[in-house]
């Protein structure tokens, strides 16, 4: 080796750093038999590390995980300054593309531990919420055009990077060599001589085959996809567990008799010289000297499952046709989706039905995992509570795409995205109500600012009847949880739909409607009477707040509160007049 090493130090003019050189050991070796390396480099019985990541023993290839829940915190705190200034989208953006981004070369060929994924998937939502969980927190890792955030699913994508294997190996050429070592890994770890025809054959084969820990995970997550398929793959078709041939009557003995003598495929019953079926005596011997009539008869029951394409083939083969047939194209489906799409439903299967593999994108695998994941905590959630309210037809759906887009404003399509979603925001309330003294909240402690209601016009929310829920000195109107209501929190209520009437309140609403729930464009001259009316509302209510607010500091400065009068006025405390 050293003097190989030279040879190449003359011909390329580079020279091997033997500091930063491993060399494993492998196999059992004596001591004095160990051979001697040049220099400082030394044996590693652990193993290696290659390309970033450590490969070796379980308690080795831990190091890959070690600290990296730390430096992915300490990347998402880097934001923590301009965190309130980021709307949703843009701390998404900065998880999938930073944070989440650190993960993928280690991901991409190793198995993380289930509990390392968790803890990091908690640290994304708390990102993107501060503290305050409006929805679900699965709703976050739906597609914007679905109802979401496309915040990134950590084990939905740890599934995609194995489908993704699983595509390559079926349908990249085998001249790839990465694609031929794989299926060398599967030919002989599974001892059966079989590589892509274990993802034709049932799970409950494949996962009884003895492969490395990385493939028995891709045929696990395989397993949670619905499978189907209209061709057959030739002489390379499977013999046993077949999810292709009806049900099977084999003993199991008959069925593990047959494996081990590696007569596993329709082409192992074939001669290939003669191009004839092997005889029921010679196979006999091969599998082990079973009784003739035993393999006789497992062969013609064999035979009378295959299909009739098949048959065709095998007679064409017969009479002298060539025997390469490509993998059969497999068509996918996940294996949650129900058997028919109810509409105004919140997860919908609606385009990854029946997708075929061979032409599947990174991309919509990883929707297809994202879908099967969410399934239990998203199943039967409609897209919308309003549909009740504003008595919207089944066949419209909210349009997700246009809040963030023009005619909305900037900087509301967060706010319209939680009202959709029936979280119904007031922003952290500035101050504190001591229900114990009174029940109609005459007492407001000074040790906040004030009070700032925004956008309440949207809710169509009428005294008396929206729920409310207290977490401390925060109130947070929820329109989808259902809490008793005391007769202070009433006071509350009514005190900032006092800011316009219950008929202006539900007018507005019903006139975001169609804005709502249709692509429609308004003209420009009813666009820019809106947005005037929008800026005008916007200057009476940042006006108002500040005036109370330093209205506030004043009286606190002389031992005094703010009356609750003034409290009433809200954000007519201050008229403004264009």
């Amino acid at each position: 080796m050293v003097s190989s090493l030279e040879v190449f130090q003359r011909a390329s003019s580079a020279r091997v750093n033997w500091n930063k050189t491993d060399a494993l050991l492998l196999g059992e070796w004596q001591e004095e038999n160990i051979p001697h390396l040049p220099q400082e480099c030394s044996w590693s019985k652990e193993g290696l590390r290659i390309l970033g990541i450590f490969f070796g023993t379980d308690r080795y290839m831990q190091k890959n995980w070690d600290g990296l829940t730390d430096k992915v915190i300490e990347k998402l705190n880097r934001w923590r300054l301009i965190q309130s200034q980021l709307s949703h989208r843009g701390r998404v953006l900065v998880i999938n593309n930073l944070a989440a981004s650190m993960l993928w070369h280690r991901l991409t060929v190793l198995d993380p531990p289930q509990e390392l994924l968790h803890q990091l998937q908690k640290c994304f939502v708390d990102f993107v919420w501060s503290g305050h969980h409006w929805i679900p927190s699965g709703a976050l890792s739906l597609l914007m055009c679905e109802g979401g955030q496309s915040l990134i699913l950590l084990q939905a994508k740890v599934k995609a990077l194995r489908l993704q294997t699983a595509q390559k190996l079926l349908y990249y050429p085998s001249t790839v060599p990465w694609v031929s070592f794989g299926l060398a890994v599967l030919r002989f770890g599974g001892g059966i001589g079989l590589d892509r025809q274990l993802f034709l054959m049932s799970k409950s084969a494949t996962k009884a085959i003895p492969v490395s820990q990385y493939y028995g995970t891709v045929f696990k997550i395989w397993a949670q996809l619905m499978t189907q398929r209209k061709d057959h793959y030739g002489l390379n078709e499977p013999l046993f567990y077949n999810t292709w041939f009806p049900e099977q009557t084999e003993s199991r003995s008959e069925i593990i008799a047959f494996i081990s003598a590696r007569v596993a495929k329709v082409g192992d019953l074939i001669d290939q010289y003669k191009r004839e079926w092997i005889q029921v005596h010679q196979l006999s011997r091969e599998i082990g000297g079973r009784s003739e009539r035993i393999v006789g008869n497992v062969v013609r029951t064999l035979k009378a499952l295959f299909p009739t394409p098949l048959w065709t083939f095998i007679n064409d083969y017969m009479t002298g046709d060539p025997d390469q047939t490509p993998f059969p194209e497999m068509y996918m489906t996940p294996s949650e989706a129900p058997d028919n799409d109810g509409t105004g439903q919140l997860l919908s299967y609606a385009r990854l039905r029946n997708v075929p593999f061979s032409i599947i994108t990174k991309d919509q695998l990883y929707n297809f995992c994202m879908k099967n994941e969410l399934s239990r905590e998203l199943k039967g959630r409609t897209d919308t509570k309003w549909r009740i309210h504003l008595s919207t037809p089944p066949s419209q759906s909210p349009t997700w795409r246009v809040l963030y887009k023009r005619p909305l404003p900037k900087r509301s399509g967060d706010l319209q995205w939680r009202v959709l979603h029936s979280a119904m925001p007031t922003n952290t309330f500035l101050f504190k109500c001591n229900l114990t003294d009174s029940p109609l909240c005459s007492r407001v402690f000074p040790d906040k600012d004030s009070l700032f209601v925004r956008d309440l016009e949207i809710a169509g929310v009428t005294a008396g009847r929206s729920p409310v829920e207290v977490q401390g000195t925060k109130i947070n109107l929820l329109y989808s949880r259902d809490h008793s209501v005391t007769e202070g929190l009433d006071y509350v209520i009514q005190m900032y739909v006092s800011v316009r009437s219950v008929g202006d309140i539900t007018a507005s609403a019903r006139s975001r409607k169609r804005s709502w729930f249709t692509t429609d464009r308004i003209t420009e001259e009813p666009r820019e009477q809106q947005e005037e009316e929008e800026k005008n509302a916007s200057v009476q209510t940042t006006l108002s707040t500040w005036g109370l607010r330093f209205e506030n500091k004043l009286l606190y400065l002389t031992g005094r509160v703010l009356p609750a009068e003034r409290i009433l006025q809200g954000a007519r405390a201050y008229e403004y007049n264009p």
